[in-house]
């Protein structure tokens, strides 16, 4: 296999290309995991010449390994086809599926040639469930099983990410599929409840208030904020998406459709304030504080350009970055460009999830960086970010791992030092 070190985009022409960033231990260990016993890896230093804008990789490796491989496959019924793409070197390998299936003879073909063959898979009772394939020859450099069943019975989940945000993200589908327990009047022992008094409890200390407010990457939720309309005089909310800035300002209108409401949040938090009956008041309070909603790039040195405006007393954010930035280092930028907007001395409390690389929406799934702890920690305080508290709520047991593959989330206060 011939891959690159560290490589979350490479670039063509004025598009960018975004890919999954791993370094030598992650390769060897999917490789291990794989059944691949690694025999020789060679690396290359990145070029000196080489420009950041073409790529963020550090250099490529290629490794060779043989294997005895076996993939599990789903059940398949008679006749159905599906392609082994196997990327090859000057070897002649022997490949079947299972007992009677058709066996197949790859030829021996040039280095790093591409060979597409396809095999007929027979559906036999005593396989059900499990495929086995198999591999002769001294080197599987990559194998990529494609298996066409999937599309027929179980739709593929394809990854989204980036500019998909402003052309294909449902505001209504994303409420729905992360947030129907409160509609349904079940807000006991979720996730989402402990996030609500977790925020509520932050913004009663009295300790985080202040004139303005800014959330970046507010998405078509306001459950972070609810808590927060009670200490600033004037909210401001922003994202990349259209359709979620178009839902937040329904919401801001009175304008909502009956698909969705966010009643089951503001009576929760009103009956934690000690009076249930006040959600009302305590939802039109946040209206009348709310100023405006702005489109907002974190990528960008100044996420509301063009709008130039003076700095916020606190800056809020929650799911945003990680799921904006390619690599670590686009993150670590963006969470610089992010605090430029905050005063000196002012407060900034994020939501995040741990390590998650992946979050789904109906049939859809959005890539994201998967980080851990003390890369966050590490990447607000290069930005100048003095960190205050940090709370982690554990994942739950009945979130599947098809909705995500996070291991929790976590709430941050810090406070943006005074001489930034």
């Amino acid at each position: 296999m011939h891959g690159g070190i560290n490589e979350s985009f490479y670039q063509v022409g004025t598009d960018r290309w975004g890919g999954l960033a791993m370094q030598e231990n992650q390769f060897r260990e999917a490789m291990t995991e794989a059944g691949l016993e690694i025999r020789s890896w060679y690396q290359i230093k990145r070029p000196d010449c080489y420009p950041d804008s073409e790529s963020d990789y550090e250099g490529c490796f290629i490794v060779v390994a043989p294997s005895l491989y076996r993939v599990r496959q789903p059940f398949r019924p008679e006749g159905v086809t599906s392609r082994l793409t196997t990327l090859l070197s000057t070897w002649t390998g022997h490949w079947w599926t299972g007992p009677g299936v058709t066996r197949c003879t790859t030829p021996t073909v040039n280095r790093s040639a591409v060979l597409s063959v396809k095999a007929k898979l027979v559906s036999r009772p005593q396989i059900a469930g499990e495929g086995i394939l198999f591999m002769e020859g001294p080197i599987g450099v990559r194998l990529e099983y494609i298996n066409s069943v999937h599309e027929k019975y179980h739709p593929v989940k394809k990854f989204h990410s980036g500019a998909d945000y402003d052309k294909l993200f449902d505001p209504e589908v994303y409420l729905n599929s992360l947030y129907s327990d409160f509609i349904e009047g079940a807000p006991t022992a979720t996730e989402t409840t402990e996030v609500i008094d977790y925020f509520h409890k932050l913004y009663s200390t009295g300790n985080i208030k202040g004139q303005r407010l800014l959330d970046v990457g507010t998405g078509p939720s306001l459950i972070n904020l609810i808590s927060a309309s009670r200490c600033f005089e004037e909210i401001y909310l922003s994202d990349f998406s259209t359709a979620n800035r178009n839902a937040l300002k329904q919401w801001w209108n009175k304008e909502e459709n009956d698909k969705w409401s966010w009643e089951s949040f503001f009576r929760h938090v009103a009956k934690l304030e000690g009076n249930e009956d006040e959600w009302k008041s305590l939802q039109d309070e946040f209206r009348s504080r709310l100023k405006d909603i702005y489109f907002c790039d974190v990528n960008n040195p100044n996420p509301l350009s063009p709008l130039e405006t003076e700095p916020f007393d606190t800056i809020t954010s929650g799911y945003c970055l990680e799921f904006a930035c390619l690599s670590e280092r686009s993150y670590r930028q963006a969470m610089k460009n992010m605090t430029s907007l905050l005063k000196p001395g002012g407060n900034f409390i994020m939501h995040g999830g741990i390590n998650e690389s992946f979050y789904q929406v109906g049939t859809d799934r959005w890539g994201g960086l998967a980080m851990h702890e003390n890369q966050f920690r590490d990447a607000m305080t290069e930005a100048g970010l003095e960190i205050k508290s940090w709370y982690q709520i554990k994942r739950p047991e009945n979130i599947s791992d098809c909705e995500s593959d996070y291991e929790g989330c976590f709430i941050v206060v810090a406070m943006k030092n005074s001489d930034c």
